[in-house]
């Protein structure tokens, strides 16, 4: 039967409760993806929402805004239309039911109105047969208006009230325990006469017994039956109005749902398009400062985070790789120039060295080369004076005075010593000048055969100085283990500045080194470069220099070779001797230059390999 308010109501709150799920893709508005590439952001298979087109993005947001209130009409008016259905259903029952109960009153009526003409009618027998053919189309009517409601009663869709059963049980016994035996006893008195050969004497008889069944409590029963209608009538009217009054909530939710769907696609719209705006103006806000900040500040370190893979990560990704590639060449410019000018400081100083070993060597040579004649000119005198004083062993008190005046044996036991001096040092002139000309080849423009072993000896000879005992510590121990090297094809002058830089620095390390330690320990652990050399493959030399310095860690070792990169205090070092000499090896020489280190006092030790014949050596 017809659903009470309440329970309509509960049915409304649950449409109104339940959650709508929807995957609309988007973070929230206020929410930023940090990355660097991120990483990238730091992170993808590329399906992420960051890594969407923007014309993607937008479409999304749109489709997800109007997917949304799209559904919310949906789901409003299906809900709608079901409670709708339900409601109409339910009413369709009322009415029936109404429809039912009006007909089982109105053939009561008729039926009544026709036993009352059988009880009162005079003799006329058409008229008669004709109210006794009312009489039973009346009753058969009746019965199937009450056997119609007790089935549409069963039948109902609508939950049935305790009030309305009762007042249905009531109208079918009333009509089961009086009706049906005050109108079966008026069909017996019919059925007794013959209606098709009626006699006046049979109407006035018939007439008679119907009179006297009506002067019974039948009256009362048909009140009591007509009471119990109208009751049932006026419950019916009430479950109209609730059913009514439900079907105007089920419009109003079913409004609301599509009101409230509107309403949150609106909202859903509205936080996609500042979201959108965010997502797109903040990336290119934040790449247009870094821009400007590396055109006004000249940092080409700078980077713009790249948080999405849509076009403003494009972009933006873009933008970092012409940052990097013209940190690059810059770097390289600089470095090309730094090169240049040490180059060309080098090319000087070569030059400079040649000249002065040019000047040095000639007097030298006449000092060096006289020597030899000086000393057989002074065995020569001093042969004369033993002569003298052989035969003139007493020589006059003048000569006498003399003699001891310039101490004369003395004389003759040092002048030799001192000659041998000389020539020592003419000889370690002359090498030194052989070094300084062996080393000034930076110039030379042509790939010559060389001996390595003697650029090493004369970068050795140069840096004498620094090798030999000090105040401070006691000599660097230098050892060579030279293999029979051919000679090799190359640049002499570029390889003996390669030999300069590492054995330079590599007594810097030591010495570095020694300033932490005593002369004592210094002499127990002493210091030592070991050189060594082979050939590998009978293609290629291989030069090892090694140190027991301090040794170098690994991220040193990683940027040793880097242009401007130097551990040494500022002033004390340019940081292009080493890049220096891997571009010479690598480069100019076709070889490998290599370095490897123990930090924990293992000392360090370059390699350099380099082919015997240059077949496409460049300078």
């Amino acid at each position: 039967m017809v659903p009470s308010n309440s329970k309509y109501m509960e049915a409304d709150d649950r449409a109104k409760n339940q959650p709508i799920a929807l995957t609309s893709g988007f973070p929230p508005a206020a929410s930023k993806s940090k990355s660097q590439n991120t990483k990238s952001r730091k992170g993808g298979n590329g399906l992420t929402f960051s890594n969407w087109s923007i014309g993607k993005k937008v479409a999304t947001g749109f489709i997800v805004a109007i997917g949304i209130s799209t559904l919310g009409a949906v789901v409003g008016l299906v809900i709608g239309n079901s409670h709708l259905k339900s409601t109409r259903e339910a009413r369709q029952d009322i009415m029936e039911e109404l429809h039912v109960i009006h007909g089982v009153e109105s053939s009561l009526l008729r039926l009544e109105v026709s036993s009352a003409r059988l009880g009162a009618r005079e003799f006329d027998p058409e008229l008669f047969r004709v109210d006794v053919s009312g009489f039973y189309e009346n009753l058969d009517g009746l019965e199937k208006h009450i056997q119609l409601m007790q089935q549409i009663s069963q039948e109902s869709l609508v939950e049935e009230s305790e009030e309305k059963t009762e007042l249905i049980e009531e109208l079918t016994d009333i009509y089961d325990q009086t009706l049906v035996g005050h109108f079966s006893k008026i069909e017996a008195v019919l059925n007794q006469f013959d209606a098709v050969n009626l006699q006046a004497e049979d109407i006035e008889g018939i007439t008679a017994l119907i009179g006297l069944l009506s002067q019974d409590n039948h009256a009362n029963d048909v009140r009591n039956f007509v009471k119990t209608i109208r009751e049932l009538e006026h419950v019916l009217e009430q479950e109209e109005e609730e059913v009514e009054d439900s079907t105007a909530q089920v419009i109003k939710l079913r409004n609301s749902i599509i009101a409230i769907s509107l309403i949150i696609s609106a909202l859903l719209a509205s936080a996609i398009a500042y979201w959108m705006s965010r997502a797109i103006a903040n990336p290119l806000a934040e790449t247009t400062a870094i821009a400007e900040r590396v055109t006004n500040e000249e940092d080409f370190t700078l980077q713009a985070p790249v948080t999405t893979g849509d076009e403003v990560g494009v972009l933006t990704a873009s933008l970092n790789k012409l940052i990097n590639r013209v940190r690059k060449l810059l770097t390289e410019r600089k470095a090309a120039e730094a090169r240049l000018v040490q180059t060309e400081k080098m090319s000087s100083l070569g030059q400079l060295v040649a000249g002065i070993a040019h000047e040095i060597n000639n007097p030298v040579n006449f000092i060096h080369g006289n020597l030899s004649h000086v000393r057989g000119y002074s065995q020569d005198l001093l042969g004369l004076v033993e002569l003298y004083q052989k035969h003139y062993p007493n020589p006059t008190p003048e000569i006498e005075a003399e003699i001891e005046a310039i101490e004369l044996d003395f004389m003759k036991e040092d002048f030799s010593k001192m000659l041998e001096s000389m020539n020592t040092g003419s000889v370690r002139i002359r090498d030194i000048v052989k070094s300084l000309r062996t080393f000034s080849r930076l110039d030379e423009a042509d790939v010559k055969e060389v001996d390595l072993h003697e650029g090493l000896n004369s970068t050795l000879v140069i840096l004498h100085n620094r090798l030999k005992v000090k105040s401070e510590h006691p000599a660097i121990q230098v050892t060579k283990e030279y293999g029979n090297l051919p000679k090799v094809e190359c640049y002499a002058g570029q390889m003996n500045q390669v030999f300069m830089n590492i054995l330079s620095n590599a007594i810097d390390a030591i010495d570095e080194q020694n300033s932490r330690r005593t002369y004592n320990q210094v002499k127990e652990n002493p210091s030592q470069i070991k050189i060594s050399t082979t050939v590998i493959e009978g293609k290629y030399v291989e030069i090892r220099i090694a140190d027991n310095g301090p040794g170098m860690s690994l991220d040193v070792v990683d940027k040793l070779f880097d242009p401007f990169f130097t551990t040494k205090p500022v002033g004390q070092g340019t940081g292009l001797g080493m890049a220096i000499s891997h571009q010479i090896v690598t480069e100019t020489h076709n070889g490998i230059l290599t370095c490897s280190s123990d930090i924990h006092g293992g000392g360090a030790e370059f390699t350099i390999i380099i082919p015997i014949k240059q077949a496409t050596a460049k300078k």
